[in-house]
């Protein structure tokens, strides 16, 4: 089984619709290029039918994070931290790719936990962009670790990240909205840095949140 996405442009102009073909493909290379990892579906096949794109991926049988969350609930912090430990690596096996690969969508719908092996899969590389070196030096991982962050809070809250912002205080307000989920203070200051609005306050890399999450865990208090 496969999956098959057809992209859609958003402009006519002959010349743009080119210029869109061309960096679809090049993007497409790229992606078809990129070493297999067990956490990332394989792109099969791309091509265009009339100047129509299609990229061919690899099904992956499994339920979403928002399907997860209307089943069991809302996560607690031993599983937002087990999402982390499981989706850092793959982040940080994109960024050392030559060039890096920046996954411009993550979020809550494009987590699968895949059905035969409960592992978390990361998918819709379709927005999915090469960066030089010095893009990615420039961005500090402001794609990527970011939106992760922002993903967690979501997954602890239930509540849009629209709402988990108090634009009044220029302040992320997440612990606001936690109903009987504690988190505690430890796992709390990492997402704080994943989410920090001035750039240099946050992580520099996947790696760097893993550390800090592996030698800050108080093992005695994640249940």
């Amino acid at each position: 089984m496969c999956v098959i996405k057809q992209f859609a442009f958003s402009n006519n102009n002959p010349k743009i619709r080119q210029t869109a073909l061309d960096l679809f493909y090049a993007e497409a290379q790229h992606l078809a290029a990129l070493g297999k990892h067990p956490q990332i579906p394989e792109l099969l096949a791309y091509f265009d039918i009339e100047g129509q794109p299609y990229l061919v991926q690899q099904f992956i049988d499994g339920e979403d994070l928002p399907q997860e969350l209307a089943t069991v609930g809302t996560f607690n912090q031993a599983k937002i931290r087990e999402l982390l430990l499981s989706l850092l690596p793959v982040l940080d096996f994109l960024h050392h790719q030559s060039p890096p690969v920046i996954h411009r969508d993550i979020k809550p719908a494009n987590i699968i936990r895949r059905r035969n092996d409960g592992k978390l899969v990361l998918v819709d590389f379709g927005a999915a962009k090469q960066a030089t070196q010095t893009m990615l030096a420039k961005t500090r991982t402001v794609i990527g670790i970011y939106s992760l962050g922002v993903t967690c809070i979501y997954l602890l809250t239930q509540v849009s990240p629209f709402d988990l912002f108090d634009l009044s205080q220029d302040a992320w307000v997440w612990r606001d909205y936690l109903v009987d989920n504690p988190v505690d203070e430890w796992l709390g200051k990492v997402l704080d840095k994943m989410i920090a609005n001035a750039l240099g306050q946050r992580y520099q890399s996947a790696t760097a949140v893993r550390a800090a999450l592996e030698n800050n865990y108080p093992s005695a208090t994640l249940d």
